[in-house]
């Protein structure tokens, strides 16, 4: 017969340790249960209007959390009304002044395009729209930014929330 090894103390440690841990966390998912059956057996030895009222609470719990939703949106409000005063900005503020923060010279209307390297002048500006006849491209403010500046559109918002014109 073989005799087995004692095991080292360390290890002995780590497994007591663990056990303790999944003890602990048994006894309070069973504790957790216990309580659930009780409060079913509670419903199950109460009148019919302990009843009532639980049912009408498992009704009435889709619309409290719709209202929570509709509360969270309440009080968000203001954020959400900056950022579209703010679009609202980018889509009025002058394309030209957008275009000369952007680096571009304009002389008669025209100026280098700022979304491809070129010698001569081809990008246009005309009620307060761009267009390149080098690369045809073309559209607003937000769209200039956001393809010159290579970003997404809320970067190309606050970037023209800063110009002010």
């Amino acid at each position: 017969m073989h005799k087995l090894e004692p095991i080292p103390k360390r290890i002995e440690r780590e497994m007591k340790r663990d056990l303790v841990i999944i003890y602990k966390s048994e006894v309070k998912r069973l504790k957790k249960k216990f309580e659930e059956y009780m409060c079913a057996y509670e419903l199950l030895n109460s009148p019919y209007w302990v009843w009532k009222a639980y049912f009408a609470r498992l009704e009435l719990e889709p619309w409290v959390k719709g209202l929570k939703r509709l509360e969270r949106k309440r009080t968000q409000g203001p954020v959400q009304d900056t950022f579209e005063q703010a679009i609202e900005h980018a889509r009025t503020i002058d394309i030209r002044l957008v275009a000369e923060s952007l680096g571009a010279e304009i002389k008669k209307g025209f100026t280098s395009c700022l979304l491809h390297s070129e010698k001569t002048a081809s990008m246009s500006f005309k009620n307060n729209y761009f267009n390149c006849f080098g690369c045809h491209e073309g559209g607003d403010a937000i769209t200039l930014v956001m393809k010159s500046q290579n970003c997404d559109f809320k970067e190309a918002i606050k970037f023209l929330s800063e110009i002010r014109g």
